[in-house]
């Protein structure tokens, strides 16, 4: 029997799962440098043991609405093509184990006409029901490489500067 384990975390009301595999740690929240001219989601960056982190809220990516309770918020770092991003959420508490039969893929009309292929599919345990979500592809645009002048910039930054450069030739 296929199995996926899960960490389940909410934004507002609803509840959200990502596989465990992607996850590196939870921690409670620390103090967020902020980073100018950044997408209103991206909150800024945090020292975790001398490493680097990016904080995104989720709720501002995801567009739903903020949930005011700060008591219960944490961070989850998440692995996306080798780099470490955080993702800030209401709550996290749970582990979780849902078999095949127990996960549905995502409704087409979502992510077809939304253009939500972030969504990996949605589990029912009972009488919830958890939008499961792929995170290289919710967040895999934040990605840092490194440019020819070892100065990080972002993926989008650089195939924009590609464009440019493909114009001029």
């Amino acid at each position: 029997m296929d199995e996926d384990q899960l960490i389940i975390f909410k934004l507002g009301e609803e509840e959200f799962g990502v596989s465990i595999q992607d996850v590196r740690e939870i921690i409670t929240v620390p103090e967020i440098t902020k980073i100018p001219d950044v997408e209103d989601y991206v909150l800024g960056i945090i020292n975790l043991r001398d490493k680097i982190i990016s904080i995104i809220d989720i709720e501002k990516k995801l567009k739903l609405l903020p949930d005011m309770n700060t008591k219960e918020k944490r961070i989850i770092i998440v692995e996306i093509q080798g780099e470490e991003i955080g993702i800030l959420v209401d709550s996290c508490n749970q582990v979780l184990r849902l078999d095949g039969k127990s996960i549905d893929n995502a409704p087409e009309t979502i992510i077809k006409k939304i253009g939500a292929g972030f969504i990996k599919g949605v589990g029912k345990v009972e009488d919830r029901l958890i939008i499961l979500l792929d995170m290289e592809m919710l967040l895999g645009d934040h990605i840092i490489t490194v440019s020819n002048n070892d100065k990080p910039i972002s993926q989008k930054k650089v195939s924009k500067k590609t464009k440019k450069s493909d114009n001029k030739k």
